[in-house]
């Protein structure tokens, strides 16, 4: 059951790629507008999960506080990245280069914090960067500036986990499934207040604008409610695992919105091309879950 949740979160996250791409190409809502505006509705439902969570007690030490505020501040900087590429070129694609994490988490780990990894995990980074390659390339090479945005994302996201990964460590006395799903609260709750402090310099948004931003809001936070329902029942590496698993997801998404002819979000591609794309989102799958499995 816990796997199926990850692959629920997964498929979430896919659709809510969808969701971003509509309000910024149907609805020509600018990349930052969207995002402070969906991120104000998401740390909305993060603070009704707090107020769930209100029996926790926080440390004493507030150090806390900054890696919140920087895992906040990074995360936001590779969504902005994230919804950029996504302007540019097709959800699926670059839903499947996110996998391109796992090499940033690995190449930071290794240079600036000194920790080591087995060979087979320096096999599956290169298998990885190597499908990253061939998904940039089929179909179509994809522009220098769409790479550039998905490195961005990438960063952002990299740097956001290390963040949260010490949030986590601080508030490990709350339990396994507890810490992590409180500590990304947290983040989220940061991206609030910046969001409110954007809306006040800019003024806030009407409530036509909210409406066509919140089914993406549902589905993104709803993603992570699947994810921590994972993680509580088969492990953080399991559930992780299965969360990669939306490269696959969001390759095949793209395939039956094209074929449906929602061409504003996808392009019609080949059968044969399509079934490339899907054997290079097992590759990388295959290889994400190597690197988590070897210790």
């Amino acid at each position: 059951m816990g796997i199926f949740f990850g692959i629920i979160g997964a498929l979430c996250q896919s659709i809510a790629y969808i969701f971003s791409k509509s309000c910024l190409s149907n609805d020509k809502m600018k990349p930052l507008h969207f995002l402070m505006l969906s991120h104000l509705i998401i740390a909305f439902f993060a603070l009704i999960t707090l107020i769930f969570l209100s029996g926790a007690v926080l440390p004493d030490d507030y150090n806390w506080v900054l890696w919140a505020v920087c895992g906040g501040w990074s995360y936001l900087a590779g969504q902005l990245a994230l919804i950029s590429a996504l302007r540019m070129c097709d959800a699926s694609r670059v839903s499947a280069l996110l996998g391109l994490k796992v090499p940033m988490l690995a190449f930071i780990s290794f240079f600036v914090m000194q920790n080591h990894f087995h060979i087979v995990q320096w096999l599956a980074v290169g298998m990885i960067l190597l499908t990253a390659l061939f998904l940039a390339r089929s179909g179509g090479k994809l522009s220098s500036q769409s790479l550039l945005w998905i490195f961005l994302a990438t960063s952002g996201y990299s740097f956001s986990d290390i963040c949260a990964t010490n949030l986590v460590k601080t508030f490990d006395f709350m339990g396994k499934v507890h810490a992590p799903l409180f500590s990304v609260c947290m983040v989220y709750l940061c991206c609030g207040i910046i969001t409110v402090g954007y809306f006040f310099i800019k003024g806030f948004p009407n409530l036509n604008e909210t409406k066509k931003v919140t089914p993406y809001s549902v589905v993104w936070f709803s993603s992570f409610i699947f994810l921590f329902a994972s993680f509580s029942s088969v492990g953080f590496v399991a559930g992780n695992i299965a969360q990669s698993s939306r490269g696959i997801i969001s390759i095949t998404l793209g395939m039956i919105i094209a074929s449906l002819g929602m061409n504003q979000f996808e392009e019609n591609i080949s059968k044969k091309l399509f079934f490339k794309r899907l054997s290079a989102g097992c590759v990388m799958l295959s290889s994400i879950a190597a690197f988590s499995l070897i210790e």
